[in-house]
């Protein structure tokens, strides 16, 4: 998301900027081509702080059943935008974008998916209580159950069970 400098003025202090998703790099599993971003931009002397937020509807295939699942993501962010002359701000939460001399336009997409990598869970689960599928049959365990996991068992660990350090006795 590329903007001009000169925009960067026209937003102050609050505007909503509709972004293309395919132009930041997100994944492809977002459902729309285009996500509003709430922007806040802030003039200090000649720096911008530029602070964001975003919501916007994601397909994702659950990590244990593989059932595709509708979610939302939430993302926040917040970029400094400074002069290449500016000393450098001892922002802490802030992403840093410096600007060259003669640039005029700021891209702030990288930082925009690095807020969205941030907020994607790590684990995708359709629901809490997910059971998964049937490591034997593949049976969705949430839909119906399976007499795989009771009639089968795997001797290979039978040995282990004989061992008498291993069980425990009260």
């Amino acid at each position: 998301m590329k903007l001009k400098i000169s925009e960067l003025d026209a937003l102050v202090p609050l505007g909503v900027v509709n972004i293309n998703t395919k132009g930041i790099g997100v994944e492809d599993n977002i459902q729309i081509d285009s996500v509003p971003v709430q922007l806040s931009i802030s003039p200090i002397t000649d720096d911008y702080r530029v602070i964001g937020n975003l919501s916007f509807p994601v397909l994702k295939s659950c990590d244990r059943c593989l059932t595709e699942y509708k979610d939302k993501v939430n993302a926040n962010f917040e970029i400094m935008v400074i002069s290449n002359d500016s000393p450098l701000s001892e922002s802490d939460d802030a992403d840093l974008i410096v600007l060259n001399p003669g640039q005029i336009e700021v891209d702030l997409g990288p930082s925009i998916r690095d807020a969205i990598a941030i907020e994607n869970n790590l684990k995708n689960l359709c629901k809490n209580n997910c059971k998964g599928i049937c490591l034997k049959c593949g049976v969705n365990l949430n839909n119906q159950d399976c007499l795989c996991l009771e009639s089968q068992t795997d001797d290979r660990w039978e040995a282990l069970k004989k061992n008498k350090l291993l069980t425990t006795e009260n």
